[in-house]
């Protein structure tokens, strides 16, 4: 079994070699390389990430109310859709932000409309 020395082996002859490449040009292009990956790692992350966490935006239908009536002392609101013929289906989504268990005398509610 012969050594390298050099460029020649111990016994004499002589050894062709490819380039010589040093450490510190590995260690570089290593460095170069893993930087790439973790970048494109990083934009990959984000890019699922922000897609897991976006919405489908559906265009909300406009509101129309074309009648409000007053809430009076013993009014529910069960009591005032049936009174002007409503759903509580209907009358949920013209009213969508009302608080059914806590209605007040004077609360403007709306009993005809389009949602």
């Amino acid at each position: 079994m012969a050594m390298i020395l050099g460029s020649r082996l111990i016994d004499g002859s002589k050894v062709e070699h490819g380039p010589i490449i040093r450490a510190s040009d590995l260690a570089m292009a290593y460095n170069k390389t893993s930087l790439l990956f973790n970048l494109l790692l990083l934009i990959s992350a984000f890019l699922i990430f922000s897609m897991a966490e976006s919405r489908i935006l559906v265009a909300k239908s406009s509101l129309e109310c074309e009648l409000v009536v007053g809430v009076v002392s013993g009014d529910t609101c069960s009591g005032i859709a049936q009174q002007f013929g409503l759903t509580s289906e209907l009358f949920g989504s013209v009213n969508p932000n009302i608080n059914c268990d806590a209605l007040f005398v004077g609360q403007w509610v709306c009993v005809s409309g389009t949602a």
